[in-house]
């Protein structure tokens, strides 16, 4: 049975087509000369040309623009067959195309996320599982495997623990895992971070506003070694305003830090006042899942 697509598509060719053997039809027009005729492979039937009408002038025939196709079953049949390969063709090209894009996506994202080299290299692979460790790894894994489940939550970690444990190395493979699926994550060093802000709020060429948005709608930002170094009072409170903003825009995060919480508020504390301190740790404690890595330093092992 014959689609209403294909009766629509022969209604179209009739007309805005002209067939140059039907010469009853072409005494109603003016057209350029005919190009001399050609036959069909399989049967050897006389085929005409195809006229292109006017549209302009339905009078006028613009030009030759294909052979006609013949009626006989071997045409029809190599013809679906060509229609076919080429489909094929095409699909194969966008194929390649979507992979070389997704490709140059993965690339850009890699670019943007501020990972170094060293950091691209640490993944869930190259992690060296013990049984001390075997659980924050697992830990680890199971949120970069069911990011979507932790995005839709909101849900960040943190990760709590001494020098040398794995908490960077872990938050990398997180970070590397998702930026091979195409999913934006910014990782920076809380030394970078607070440097960027500055940086960017002094100088003209840097756009402030632009930084600051990134951070705050990032899907994932990494920021590593929470509390490392003390804060002005300025840049407390461009912190508080991005993990705020996440926070109320349930936008996951993921810290690696050395120190508890009580620790955390007295490092982040500007001056006497620990308020703001507190309530940007307050939040981080209640998006985030705390995973403890406090075992033995493996680069002394």
């Amino acid at each position: 049975m014959m689609s209403d697509d294909n009766n629509e598509d022969k209604k179209v060719t009739k007309e805005f087509f002209i067939d140059s053997q039907d010469t009853e039809k072409l005494e109603n027009y003016q057209y350029p000369p005919i190009p001399e005729a050609e036959y069909c492979p399989y049967c050897n039937k006389k085929l005409g040309w195809k006229g292109l009408i006017n549209p302009f002038d339905k009078n006028r025939i613009f030009s030759w623009c294909s052979i006609m196709d013949c009626d006989c079953e071997e045409y029809k049949k190599n013809k679906e067959l060509k229609r076919l390969r080429e489909a094929e063709e095409k699909k194969k090209q966008e194929e390649a195309e979507r992979k070389l894009a997704y490709q140059r996506r993965i690339e850009k994202l890699f670019e943007q996320s501020n990972i170094s080299k060293r950091g691209m290299r640490r993944t869930f692979e190259s992690f060296n599982v013990n049984k001390e460790n075997e659980k924050v790894y697992t830990m680890a894994r199971k949120y970069a495997d069911n990011w979507e489940k932790y995005k839709e939550e909101g849900t960040g970690l943190i990760f709590i623990g001494r020098y040398g444990t794995g908490k960077t190395h872990l938050a990398f493979a997180i970070a590397n895992s998702l930026l091979i699926q195409g999913i934006p994550v910014i990782y920076e060093t809380f030394i970078n971070l607070m440097e960027k802000l500055k940086e960017s709020y002094n100088n003209e060429h840097l756009n402030y506003y632009e930084i600051i948005k990134l951070y705050c709608e990032c899907d994932l930002l990494i920021i590593d070694d929470l509390g490392k170094e003390r804060l002005s009072e300025w840049v407390l409170e461009k912190l508080f305003q991005i993990v705020n903003t996440r926070y109320e825009n349930m936008l996951p995060i993921i810290i690696t830090t050395n120190y508890t919480e009580k620790e955390l508020v007295k490092r982040l504390s500007y001056g006497n006042d620990g308020k703001t301190a507190e309530s940007l740790v307050s939040r981080l404690n209640e998006i985030c899942l705390e995973i403890d890595t406090n075992f033995q330093d493996y680069r002394k092992k």
